[in-house]
């Protein structure tokens, strides 16, 4: 990711947190020669721990305006771990002008949703499918940029996206930018 925001802007500045420290030493290892990018252990479940934590603090500058990018993130939050809370806590600490990425697993009706949910979550521990109306919970009080909260694969797509896949209710996501 920080390769693409970087491409647009090499000054921009990345955090990246996992709670898995061998994920975070793999990000470390490859942003080792990048001093605008960083890694730390840290919950997503936990946002002040994230925007409290003193290399976010070192590295950002939190009153001016920032992206938080939930992707793959809050379908690994449990529902005693309130996705909907996270993202909340996350909105609620940004500034005026950011902006809230998330893109995550979708129930849309679909049958075969809670077999997969069924499967993620025996062999993986996580992976919660929820519903439009939680994924909606997640932009509350934030500017959703066109085309709004849609399918992954609607969001944008180009000639390389597929409009043909037996998954493309599987997923949706949104950007929504703070007033």
């Amino acid at each position: 990711m920080h390769e693409i925001a970087q491409a647009i802007d090499p000054g921009v500045r990345v955090v990246y947190t996992d709670r898995d420290a061998s994920v975070v030493a793999h990000v470390r290892a490859l942003v080792a020669d990048d001093a605008t990018t960083t890694a730390f252990v840290a919950d997503a479940a936990d946002p002040p721990a994230i925007l409290d934590d003193p290399v976010t603090r070192g590295f950002l500058d939190l009153d001016r305006p920032y992206a938080v990018l939930l992707a793959g993130v809050l379908e690994h939050l449990s529902d005693a771990q309130d996705p909907v809370r996270v993202a909340a806590c996350f909105r609620e600490r940004m500034p005026s002008g950011s902006y809230l990425l998330a893109c995550n697993v979708l129930d849309d009706d679909d049958p075969r949703a809670g077999a997969l949910q069924e499967a993620l979550v025996d062999r993986f521990g996580s992976g919660w499918f929820r519903p439009w109306e939680v994924h909606r919970r997640y932009f509350a009080g934030l500017e959703l940029v066109a085309p709004g909260l849609v399918y992954a694969n609607d969001w944008r797509p180009d000639e390389r996206t597929s409009e043909e896949t037996p998954w493309h209710t599987f997923s949706c996501g949104a950007v929504g930018r703070k007033p």
